[in-house]
């Protein structure tokens, strides 16, 4: 549908693409719960669980941010991505079966962790297309793209809010981290922990930069991506050593 509001075939429509962006997410949401609760084998959080959680959470915040801010590009990025993860969770495999159990106190680390990473996923997005508009911008383009976003200015304070809230979250799930982690070694929590407050340093790094030198789309793009590149790095590289090649 925002494909077809791209191309300039039909007028956007922000309640009914809310309402289907709403709908496939919460059948994206149930595919999880399914997943997770009747796995024929002892199932918990594996690889797969993880960025599926975290392209149900992406695609929800695009669905709620988009019905107050001009976000409804940020669909055509997301909404494969959490297709993809749909498919692949509902058809696991034996080595993505273990995992790590959770406990109750955990639980709120991992909560807030995922809606950390899925609004840093969701501000890189945003980063990525403002590094394209300022580019295309500096270069005088005059493409169907820089006619359907939103102005750059706009663009810029959005993405700057998007990093605020995953800055926030990320400070939560490190402090929380922390508290509940009961053998920081033998959790094998190291590396993600140093890469987490790697991130977190940029994006604090980007908003300091932001206030006081007045960084503006390229910088800002930039410093995003690489927040989220360290996210993912630390996070499901991580995961995926101690799963697939360690296991």
């Amino acid at each position: 549908m925002q494909l077809a509001v791209l191309s300039g075939k039909i007028s956007q429509n922000r309640f009914a693409s809310g309402l289907i962006g709403l709908g496939a997410t919460i059948l994206h949401g149930a595919c999880i719960w399914v997943a997770l609760s009747y796995s024929p084998t002892e199932r918990t959080i594996a690889l797969v669980d993880s960025i599926s959680a975290i392209a149900f959470v992406s695609s929800l915040l695009v669905v709620v941010i988009a019905l107050v801010r001009p976000v409804h590009n940020l669909k055509i990025l997301i909404y494969p991505v959490s297709a993809v993860t749909v498919i692949v969770l509902l058809f696991p495999t034996d080595s993505a079966t273990p995992g790590v159990h959770l406990g109750t106190a955990v639980t709120w680390h991992v909560g807030f962790a995922v809606v950390g990473y899925a609004l840093m996923t969701v501000a890189a997005l945003q980063g990525s297309l403002v590094y394209v508009q300022h580019a295309q911008l500096k270069t005088k383009t005059n493409n169907r793209l820089i006619r359907a976003l939103p102005p750059l200015l706009l663009m810029e304070r959005l993405l700057i809010q998007m990093v605020v809230g995953a800055a926030i979250f990320l400070t939560l799930a490190i402090i929380t981290g922390f508290i509940f982690a009961d053998n920081f070694f033998a959790q094998k929590l190291i590396h993600k922990s140093v890469f987490t407050l790697a991130a977190w340093a940029v994006c604090i790094t980007l908003l300091l930069g932001r206030f006081f030198w007045g960084w503006r789309a390229k910088t800002a793009a930039l410093y995003t991506v690489t927040a989220l590149g360290l996210l993912m790095l630390g996070f499901l590289g991580t995961k995926l050593v101690l799963q697939y090649m360690l296991a």
